[in-house]
């Protein structure tokens, strides 16, 4: 009787392969801005979202009370930024954020950007 041996180092290192190439390489799918649907929105379909509400440029030169009436409520405020979590499907580390700064003199939105 023949006795077969599985290479297990070659086993264990297509199972890690497999499991790296599924960690963080998909993108989330993108989709358009909308006012109403981020309001009532869950944080993956808010991640959905940012970009475009980032490239569009949708709160540059906005007052506060506009942006508070296009995304809702803030997760996070101070005098001169607002804050909104969103996700990517990224399930390791801190989660990621909307961040929407106001220039000071103007009070209108400077800078909106997305750290993760």
């Amino acid at each position: 009787m023949t006795r077969r041996i599985t290479p297990v180092p070659f086993v264990i290192g297509a199972v890690l392969s497999v499991l790296l190439m599924s960690c963080g390489s998909q993108e989330t799918p993108r989709k358009p801005f909308n006012s109403e649907s981020w309001k009532t929105a869950n944080h993956e379909l808010r991640g959905k979202m940012a970009h475009d509400l980032i490239e569009k440029r949708v709160l540059i030169g906005k007052p506060r009370n506009q942006v508070n009436e296009l995304l809702g409520k803030p997760d996070e405020e101070t005098n001169e930024f607002v804050t909104y979590f969103v996700n990517f499907g990224n399930e390791f580390g801190p989660p990621p954020l909307v961040h929407v700064e106001f220039d000071k003199k103007t009070k209108t939105v400077k800078d909106v950007w997305i750290t993760d």
